[in-house]
């Protein structure tokens, strides 16, 4: 799935949390499986934002065709991600129409030099220069 609501929660211990609706398959994963992965994306790797954002059972074993290592708790990170953070649920919260998982980062790093894809006010915008 493609989250527009993950933030840093806590840094001692390292928290993130994310916002995903009950009624999808993202939900039912992180629900039965207790590990995700925020993937950090590029700027350039909107339409893999895109992808992910659409509703859709994916097949067994696949990320929508997108290569992917296994992490420590063996939740998927994409190859090509900007960086990641590799979580255990500690907690889900409700949140009306969504759960708010909260997790305790195992795992993170980054991968490869660039800036972000930033998703702002129903857009998609690239970083003023540094």
């Amino acid at each position: 799935m493609t989250a527009n609501a993950v933030a840093s929660l806590s840094l001692e211990p390292m928290l993130v949390l994310v916002c995903v609706d009950k009624g999808t398959h993202t939900h039912r994963v992180l629900d039965d499986g207790g590990v995700f992965v925020v993937n950090i994306l590029a700027e350039h790797q909107e339409e893999l934002s895109r992808l992910f954002a659409r509703r859709a059972e994916p097949e067994m074993g696949s990320l929508r065709g997108q290569r992917f290592m296994l992490g420590r708790t063996g939740a998927p990170i994409l190859e090509d991600c900007l960086a990641f953070l590799e979580c255990r649920v500690s907690s889900i919260h409700d949140g009306g129409d969504h759960s708010i998982f909260i997790g305790e980062v195992v795992d993170g790093r980054v991968v490869a030099a660039g800036r972000p894809l930033v998703f702002f006010r129903g857009r998609y915008h690239a970083l003023g220069e540094p």
